[in-house]
């Protein structure tokens, strides 16, 4: 988790139209400002940046460079939450307070919160906006501006222990460019009619550099089960039916020593594991030498799994 600040204010200004939050709301004046002046954007926007330390606005955005000249703040804000996705982290929620004399915001306060959702790609349960004044006091109190306080809560979309990686299926573009073969492994585990096919292995690049296998096995209980981990093959895990328990250790130097010497992928040992939850739609990474993991757990209910396990050739 990772958290940042964001703070703008504009002057107000006859003639140009108010915007805040996305929306025009109606005034006898607007704020100035090199782009349409969205305060509440702008605030939102370094919040964000902040949070995944990648700069602020004006690194992003300068206002010397006439491409951002009247440009519409959601856009901008667009271009900023695509940005963070791709430095691996989704965006938990949104606070924000605006401080001005007039207008009054209460009546706008929900459809600033239902646009900011839709581009921020988050529920608007998440987002939240208050309106204060400044008792009359200051530049802003005296009606001259308004400014903008904005926290951000940014959630990393990986989440690693040593090697491991576990993620949600929806964003795994965050990791396909770690390896030359992880962007066919994804496409395959995104087909929309994965759950249809049957039981078996699927070749998904020749020559058993990636291949899938799609099969029904038994839950075990955590104490019945040894762990495993690979010389060669990269595992991803996608369960299909119910959430899957995984044990998690590293592979101790002791086991390695020796192992796979006989040109075997698998070696098995005994120790005690962490326990983690895949629930469906999620996805866990194992690496080659690094990740032991003993899959097919359950914590409270026995029963079967329907599950992926696609091999990726190191």
């Amino acid at each position: 988790m990772k958290i940042g600040i964001g703070y703008d204010s504009h002057r107000f200004e006859v003639g140009r139209k108010l915007k805040l939050g996305a929306i025009e709301i109606p005034s006898e004046k607007g704020l100035l400002g090199h782009s349409d002046a969205d305060a509440l954007i702008h605030a939102i926007i370094d919040a964000v940046l902040g949070a995944a330390a990648l700069g602020d606005i004006g690194s992003h955005f300068p206002d010397s460079d006439a491409k951002w000249k009247d440009a519409d703040s959601s856009f901008l804000l667009k271009l900023v939450v695509d940005e963070v996705k791709n430095a691996g982290y989704s965006i938990v929620n949104i606070d924000s307070v605006i401080i001005t004399e007039k207008p009054k915001l209460a009546p706008y306060i929900l459809p600033m919160r239902t646009r900011l959702a839709h581009i921020l790609g988050i529920d608007v349960s998440a987002i939240s906006i208050k309106g204060k004044t400044n008792e009359k006091m200051g530049s802003i109190g005296s009606g001259d501006g308004l400014a903008v306080h904005a926290v951000c809560l940014l959630d990393s979309i990986i989440q690693g222990k040593k090697g491991m990686l576990k993620g949600n299926l929806k964003d795994a573009g965050v990791i396909e460019q770690m390896h030359p073969r992880f962007k066919a492994a994804f496409d395959f585990l995104r087909r929309p009619d994965l759950a249809l096919l049957e039981d078996g292995k699927y070749e998904i690049i020749p020559g058993g550099e990636c291949y899938a296998s799609i099969e029904k096995v038994s839950l075990r209980e955590p104490t019945a089960a040894r762990c495993e981990a690979h010389g060669k093959y990269i595992d991803i895990h996608l369960p299909l039916s119910r959430v899957e328990t995984i044990g998690l250790s590293p592979v101790p130097k002791e086991v390695l020593e020796g192992a796979f010497a006989d040109g075997s992928d698998t070696v098995f040992y005994d120790t005690k594991c962490e326990l983690v939850d895949v629930d469906v739609g999620e996805f866990i990474v194992f690496f080659p030498k690094e990740d032991g993991h003993t899959p097919c757990l359950y914590r409270e209910t026995g029963g079967e799994i329907r599950k992926v396990i696609v091999k990726i050739l190191k």
